[in-house]
């Protein structure tokens, strides 16, 4: 099977278990919402927000692996791959190993943020469960970036599914039974080992490498490239993390949980956003130009991979994002009223806000893995971190004077001027991309034709947007299939076209 072929399954794949995750959330969420109550809800996804923290211990370990596994396998070389698996968890391991040190120290100083005892007893009992969970994580997700550099999708789709649907299942026959957020986090915790069970069975009948650990693979000058590429990665997530993982603190201590609850709403679907694009753009595009160079030697071919992607990437992103806003209101209305009363209109107006930026950072989301594959990202993370603190910096400024509307446009401003300045600067001088490709056909183009074919159906459809899901459903199942096939032959170019239907057709050739 070619890369195309992959891609597109991997694509597949992962749209379908942000499907099934995006199904979860619209089930469990007014649920939670409803039998939590809104301050205890709050309190949880403050404490998730705090707990995502631990991703940075990575130290953009994940992605780092991720492109150098991928650019072994490119080369065909399988000496080289087990020499960088086992250097990998070997680094990781000692990572897991802190990350449950940094749990102690957690449970420790937890009275310190001044919650009432009974809330300190129930943190305590989350942050362990989660302490124990991530950090056995960390040297696990070797196998898991094993996985996707290989672009096996079904395997990891196939262990995040069974999670998703089992834990949910758990969750929602506990909260009925009057379990509250401990029982919660157990069962969480539970099904997130059971995935990582899986995985590593996946990883074991897949792989020809072995399964064991051999130290005597370990080598320091593979260790000392991981290590820096990985570094620069993580400087990168943090300046992300400062974005969206510290807006709801600020909220938190300036205004109070019942806002982080309604933030959280407004914020969720910009986020899903994310996913959706992250699914069929995400992790097997970087996998895909690291393969690529590691083959040929060259960027050229990936420079042409490269503006094939955004392209596409800027046509989901319009029709995703203007259909968030155009349903949006009718479905917070139909999905929260319930629990949250009138407070959904401020969730959607949080969302229509963000939703604009979000949709710019994601036409440009094959950027990132573009740079990230030529080892450029130093330029990425360094924008990223500024870009992070100047939001927090602005969201402190403005949380009091404007709540959390003051939270929400900074993020806004923000994302613009990172997203439509920056990035493309920068993209345009490291990636060897001719302003013309990049600003025009790559964004300008598909953005305004898009845009274009989807503005009829939107102003036919208005007057017939009711808060009843089987009428959203409708109209956006006969929006998609209007917008498909003028996509398709208005705003595809003939390469892409023929390309796609080769990977639909299963024929030899590959991307």
């Amino acid at each position: 099977m070619g890369l195309a072929q992959r891609f597109l399954r991997g694509s597949v794949l992962n749209l379908f278990e942000q499907g099934l995750r995006f199904v979860a959330v619209f089930v469990m969420g007014p649920i939670m919402v409803s039998i939590l109550g809104k301050p205890d809800y709050g309190f949880w996804i403050l404490l998730m927000s705090i707990l995502g923290h631990y991703s940075l211990l990575d130290f953009g370990m994940s992605a780092s692996i991720t492109r150098f596994f991928a650019r072994a396998i490119g080369k065909g070389d399988e000496g080289e791959l087990s020499i960088l698996v086992n250097t990998s968890f070997s680094i990781l391991l000692k990572i897991g190993i802190g990350a449950l040190a940094i749990t102690a120290v957690c449970l420790a100083i937890v009275p310190l943020f001044g919650i009432s005892e009974e809330r300190v007893v129930i943190a305590r009992w989350i942050i362990l469960l989660y302490g124990l969970y991530l950090g056995a994580g960390f040297p696990l997700g070797v196998f898991r970036s094993l996985l996707k550099s290989q672009m096996r999708y079904d395997l990891l789709v196939l262990a995040s599914s069974i999670r998703i649907v089992l834990g949910n299942v758990l969750i929602y026959f506990f909260l009925t039974k009057g379990h509250g957020l401990i029982t919660l986090a157990v069962i969480n915790a539970s099904a997130g080992f059971l995935e990582y069970a899986i995985v590593l069975f996946a990883t074991w009948r897949s792989s020809s490498l072995g399964f064991g650990y051999n130290r005597s693979l370990v080598d320091t000058e593979r260790r000392s490239e991981i290590l820096s590429y990985s570094s620069v990665m993580f400087v990168n997530s943090l300046g992300k993390r400062l974005r969206s993982a510290v807006d709801p603190v600020i909220i938190a201590a300036v205004i109070g949980d019942v806002s982080v609850a309604i933030y959280s709403i407004g914020t969720r679907f910009p986020i899903f956003l994310v996913d959706i694009v992250g699914a069929v753009l995400g992790g097997q595009l970087l996998a895909v130009f690291s393969q690529s160079q590691g083959k040929t030697g060259s960027t050229k071919d990936s420079i042409r991979k490269f503006i094939m992607a955004t392209r596409v990437s800027t046509i989901i992103s319009v029709f995703c994002g203007s259909s968030l806003i155009f349903y949006g209101y009718q479905f917070l209305q139909r999905w929260m009223s319930a629990s949250m009363g009138s407070d959904f209109q401020i969730s959607y107006q949080i969302l229509s806000i963000l939703t604009v930026p979000y949709m710019f950072a994601l036409m440009q989301y094959p950027s990132v893995n573009y740079i990230n594959s030529l080892a450029q990202h130093r330029y990425l993370a360094i924008t990223g971190i500024i870009a992070g603190v100047g939001n927090v910096a602005l969201s402190l400024v403005l949380v009091r004077p404007f709540g959390i509307y003051g939270v929400v446009w900074a993020t806004f401003v923000e994302m613009l001027l990172t997203y439509l300045i920056v990035y493309p600067m920068i993209i345009c001088r490291l990636g060897r991309v001719s302003p013309g490709d990049f600003y025009v056909r790559s964004l300008a183009q598909p953005l305004v034709i898009s845009s274009l074919i989807l503005i009829p159906f939107f102003a036919l459809a208005y007057p017939f947007r009711e808060a009843n899901y089987p009428r959203l459903v409708l109209l956006s199942t006969i929006q998609f299939l209007y917008f498909s096939p003028l996509a398709f032959f208005f705003v595809l170019r003939k390469p892409e076209r023929a390309l796609l239907l080769s990977a639909l057709q299963r024929s030899p050739k590959s991307i």
